[in-house]
């Protein structure tokens, strides 16, 4: 019979472990043999179509292994370990999920908590991160991460004595507004959600397509574009309309970055990951982002001590889910179970 455990195991996880990031797009798993392995991928799957429980069966065949445990990162909130995914049509069920594969432990956390938990390997990682503007020591205090994708999440690892506390949040379900001409030209051209803007709505690859539609309508020319990978490729082939969708696109995940900076009062650093800041990584070199990060008074001179980086290693959430799986112990998350055990 499952049961609910306050805490996890000080040895960690049982091994082998499945690792999984289900985000609103895709879904992708791999195992880890033993600790300090590396992680063996599965074949990615969409996660807008089939069942979690389907991919997990078809992942371990083609692994050829059966896991004793697994962490799931999964885009969405959790409620007593039961998980409806934000974006996507999955729904899982750690119960449910431990029966029928047999996991003795099964863990579940946010994608941008796996994304955080991160964070220390990435740091002493060589290639893990890519400086944007100035190369900066860390500070000692809480470190923020946050990503554009089919959504943009965003989450934060705080320092504390027996480890890190990771604090996941729902930030880009806030509201956003313009901030000067440009903006204030652009905003009305924005679909609303109830009323308002969020974050998300800019910040993610739908957001690129906004934003192209946007200034289309403002310029009065035809969109040539029909989904955001034609914006991502117009941009690396040095289109203007692209460029300029790019060049608005960086000074908005600037401003929230510093709006993120300045909510956690991370002067630990910032860190920005997820695909689209992946396919648009030489834009960063253009200065936008930074200048609209440190813009905000009267807050300006200690955000530019504030080292902001992009995340450049390979798989970083399943780097995040191998150290929750090697020791549990060092995370705290919020209130609320987060790990199943039989």
């Amino acid at each position: 019979m499952a049961r609910l455990e306050a805490q996890p195991s000080a040895e960690g996880l049982t091994y082998p472990v499945l690792v999984g990031d289900v985000g609103g797009t895709n879904a992708r798993l791999a195992v880890i043999d033993h600790p300090g392995a590396p992680a063996r991928r599965a074949k990615d799957q969409n996660s807008q179509s089939g069942s979690i429980e389907g991919f997990i069966a078809v992942a371990r065949d083609e692994l050829g292994v059966s896991p004793r445990s697994a962490v799931l990162a999964l885009a969405g909130p959790n409620i007593d370990m039961s998980v409806k995914s934000t974006n996507a049509g999955w729904y899982a069920d750690g119960r449910v999920l431990a029966s029928v594969f047999g996991w003795r432990e099964v863990m579940f956390v946010n994608d941008f908590a796996a994304m955080a938990a991160a964070i220390p390997d990435l740091e002493g990682m060589s290639g893990g991160l890519m400086p944007i503007g100035p190369d900066l020591p860390p500070g000692q205090g809480p470190r923020v991460i946050l990503g554009p994708g089919t959504g943009l999440g965003t989450a934060a690892l705080v320092r504390a004595p027996s480890g890190h506390v990771i604090v996941t949040t729902e930030a880009g379900h806030g509201s956003t507004g313009p901030c000067d001409a440009e903006d204030e030209a652009i905003w009305p051209l924005i679909p609303r959600r109830d009323g308002r803007i969020m974050p998300e709505a800019i910040l993610s690859g739908a957001g690129l397509m906004r934003i192209a539609q946007a200034l289309s309508q403002r310029d009065g020319v035809r969109l040539p574009y029909a989904a955001p990978g034609d914006v991502t490729r117009g941009f690396a082939n040095g289109e203007p309309l692209a460029k300029e969708v790019v060049r608005f696109f960086m000074k908005q995940l600037g401003r929230f970055a510093g709006d993120m900076a300045i909510v956690f009062g991370a002067n630990g650093s910032i860190a920005i990951t997820g695909g689209v800041a992946e396919r648009l990584a030489a834009a960063f070199d253009a200065g936008d982002f930074r200048r609209a990060f440190e813009e905000r008074a009267p807050y300006t001179e200690a955000l530019k001590r504030i080292p902001t980086r992009l995340v450049v290693a390979a798989d970083p959430s399943f780097i995040g889910l191998a150290a929750l799986a090697r020791n549990p112990l060092a995370f705290g998350f919020g209130p609320g179970p987060n790990m199943l055990v039989r």
